[in-house]
C-alpha cells in the first residue's frame, strides 16, 4: 500500500498551499465513487479530484480533463446544494491517518453563514466522503454504514461523525515518536507497523532496510519523514511515494510534487478500469440481446411446430 498517512501528510501540507481560502465553484460526480471539484485560489483554477473507490480511493490535483455526465447523481446534487460557492478555510489531517478533512465557510438560503466540513477518508476499500455541520453531525455521505451491520461507527445522516479509532502514535510528534521507539523491546517491520499510525508495509520495509545497513533507527525515520522526493519505481510491480524508496530496484520517474505524481500513476489506472468497466457493459449488452433472441427464437419454434398439421386441418 502506497497511499498511506504519511504520503497524505506530505499532500495535505500541498493542498493547503494551493487551496486555502479558495472557492468552490462547480462539483462533479465522474462515477459511482469519484467526485471532482473545481476551485478558484488566488486567481488560479484547480482540479481536485476525490475518489471512494474500493480499488483506488485516492485525493489529488489533476491537471487532465475528466468525463463528466450530463445527469448528476443524488449525492452530486446534495454537494451543489450544501458546499458549491463555499471558501475553504481549512484543511487538516487527523493525526497521521488517512483521512482529510476541509473545512468550509458556506451560506445557506438565507445568506446565514455556516460553517460545514467535508471530510475523505482514503482508508482503502472502507473509503468515504462525508459532509458535516460544524459540530460534526453528519448531513450526509457518499455510504452509509448503519448501527445494525456490528461496524465500530454509524455513517449516516444525522448521526454524530467520530474519526476513525486508533491507539497508534503519531510519528511527526518527535518526543512521543521517540519514546515509542525506546519502549520496542524488538524492533522489526511488523512492530513499527503497530506501533505508528500512517506507516504502511512499504515504507517500514524501507526503514528496516536502512537500519539493518548500520544506520541509527531515530535518524532513519526523522530523515524519511522529513524527505521530500516524489518518486514512481516500476519493479516487480509499481510503487510510488513521496519519496525514493532505495530498498526497491528498477527504473525510476520523479515528480515535483505528491499531487502531480499521484495523476500521473492514477491516470493509467483509471484508463483501464475505464476499459474494462466499458468491456463488461459491452458484455452484457450481447449478452442480453443473445438471451432475447434465444427466447424469440424458441417461441416461434414453438409456433412452427404447432403448424405442422395446418394441410390435414385445411383439408378436413
Amino acid at each position: 500500500m502506497s497511499f498511506d498517512g504519511n504520503l497524505l501528510h506530505k499532500l495535505t501540507i500541498e493542498l493547503q498551499d494551493k487551496l486555502t481560502t479558495g472557492r468552490i465553484n462547480k462539483i462533479y460526480q465522474l462515477s459511482q465513487y469519484d467526485l471532482l471539484l473545481v476551485i478558484n485560489s488566488n486567481r488560479v483554477k484547480h482540479k481536485l479530484l476525490i475518489s471512494a473507490s474500493p480499488n483506488y480511493a485516492r485525493i489529488h490535483l489533476t491537471d487532465f480533463d475528466h468525463e463528466r455526465p450530463d445527469t448528476p447523481p443524488t449525492f452530486c446534487m446534495f454537494l451543489r446544494k450544501h458546499i458549491d460557492g463555499g471558501i475553504l478555510k481549512n484543511i487538516y489531517q487527523k493525526n497521521n491517518d488517512r483521512v482529510i478533512v476541509f473545512e468550509l465557510d458556506t451560506r445557506n438560503e438565507l445568506g446565514d453563514k455556516l460553517q460545514k466540513n467535508l471530510i475523505i477518508e482514503v482508508t482503502g476499500r472502507h473509503a468515504n466522503i462525508i459532509v458535516t455541520d460544524n459540530e460534526f453531525k453528519i448531513l450526509e455521505a457518499m455510504k452509509h454504514i448503519m448501527p445494525f451491520e456490528n461496524a465500530e461507527r454509524t455513517i449516516y445522516p444525522s448521526a454524530l461523525y467520530r474519526f476513525p479509532d486508533s491507539n497508534k502514535i503519531d510519528p511527526f510528534i518527535i518526543e512521543d515518536r521517540n519514546n515509542a521507539l525506546d519502549a520496542l523491546e524488538d524492533i522489526t517491520e511488523r512492530s513499527l507497523l503497530n506501533t505508528f499510525m500512517g506507516f504502511s508495509p512499504l515504507i517500514t520495509k524501507e526503514i528496516m532496510y536502512r537500519y539493518r545497513n548500520g544506520d541509527n533507527l531515530k535518524s532513519i525515520i526523522d530523515e524519511i519523514l522529513s524527505e521530500s522526493n516524489p518518486t514512481i519505481i516500476d519493479s516487480d510491480k509499481e510503487y510510488f511515494y513521496y519519496t525514493d524508496i532505495t530498498s526497491k530496484e528498477g527504473p525510476r520517474k520523479h515528480y515535483n510534487t505528491v499531487n502531480e505524481l499521484l495523476d500521473r500513476h492514477y491516470l493509467e489506472r483509471d484508463s483501464i478500469d475505464n476499459i474494462r468497466q466499458r468491456s463488461k457493459d459491452i458484455l452484457k449488452f450481447v449478452k442480453n440481446q443473445i438471451d432475447k433472441q434465444n427466447h424469440k427464437i424458441e417461441k416461434l419454434s414453438k409456433e412452427l411446430r404447432a403448424t405442422e398439421k395446418r394441410d390435414k386441418f385445411k383439408i378436413k
